[in-house]
């Protein structure tokens, strides 16, 4: 299933029809770019914020650039992501 940008920044989205092996695409890192320079995460755990959603935490991979320090400066070492986001970022095609 595709998650279109609108329905993942609206909510617009009904999750009930989400199949859990949309998952096994997933990969254990992620590129991200930011104001800050391109960053890697690494995956690091998965939880729940205060309203019982499922959160994706993932740590910033430190290679010692300049890029890297300034991310963890300003962004700090975690990316979090929703499952819906999730999702939407392993199907996204570049």
């Amino acid at each position: 299933m595709k998650i279109s940008r609108s329905q993942l920044f609206n909510n617009n989205l009904d999750s009930s029809n989400l199949s859990p092996l949309n998952f096994k695409n997933c990969r254990p890192f992620l590129i991200i770019s930011t104001p800050c320079g391109i960053g890697k995460y690494k995956f690091h755990k998965i939880s729940y914020d205060k309203k019982n959603n499922l959160i994706f935490e993932y740590k910033i991979v430190d290679e010692g650039n300049s890029a890297i320090t300034k991310i963890k400066h300003f962004l700090g070492n975690y990316y979090y992501l929703s499952a819906l986001q999730l999702l939407y970022a392993s199907n996204h095609k570049l």
